[in-house]
């Protein structure tokens, strides 16, 4: 596990480029990114980058299905922060949109699931990590999916809209994990990453268990020593 420690978010936010800016120069051309407020900075420096964005494929971690338009959906935060910063005709494959959004979930599912299939493997992750030590639409004490690929359907019972989100099997096929853990209230979650805690009911410590690739903590949170 590597551990980076930033004195600033926007610091924090700057070395995140220049990780994705080293993974893309190393040929690397298919990234899983989440929503949720922590990598908004990240996502906006990212957009000033001179990449060569059209062959570049970002895919969305997990999605709320909601309207595009509404202010919970990841899609309208992405495009917001980064796709529409980008410029027509330059943007990155980005997936999913669900511009296909149906009220019918399992259709939508098999859908999502048969577009992503054509989609370039991906083999880094930038992703968030909230203070329950969930990750992506993984939540604690939510049964495990029926299948291991792909998207999968999360229904939180104290929300009036279904999730997506991408299977931990996804994640654990990646070769190289951010983990961007930012704000004062996730230093408990921190704390016990780096502690190596084995939690089963905790997501992001049971992917930590089980992850063969490598593992960057990048925080701006002050760490006891």
């Amino acid at each position: 596990m590597n551990l980076y420690k930033y004195e600033s978010y926007k610091l924090l936010s700057k070395a995140l480029v220049s990780f994705f800016r080293q993974f893309v120069e190393s040929n690397e051309k298919s990234f899983i990114i989440s929503g949720g407020s922590s990598p908004k900075q990240f996502l906006r420096y990212l957009a000033e980058e001179p990449l060569d964005w059209p062959k570049i494929s970002l895919i969305l971690s997990d999605e709320r299905l909601v309207s595009p338009k509404d202010k919970k959906s990841n899609y309208r935060f992405i495009k917001m922060n980064i796709l529409d910063r980008i410029g027509k005709n330059q943007e990155p494959d980005f997936f999913p949109t669900l511009k296909f959004y149906s009220s019918d979930v399992k259709d939508l599912i098999e859908r999502l699931n048969d577009s992503y299939k054509t989609l370039p493997k991906p083999a880094i992750a930038f992703i968030g990590v909230g203070q329950d030590g969930h990750f992506a639409s993984i939540f604690p004490n939510h049964s495990k999916p029926k299948h291991s690929s792909g998207y999968f359907l999360v229904n939180n019972e104290d929300e009036d809209f279904y999730r997506i989100s991408l299977t931990i099997e996804e994640f654990l096929s990646c070769k190289n994990i951010f983990l961007l853990i930012h704000g004062n209230e996730k230093k408990s979650v921190l704390k016990r990453i780096l502690d190596l805690e084995e939690r089963d009911d905790i997501p992001i410590l049971h992917f930590l268990s089980q992850f063969k690739g490598e593992v960057n903590v990048c925080t701006d949170i002050e760490i006891s020593t």
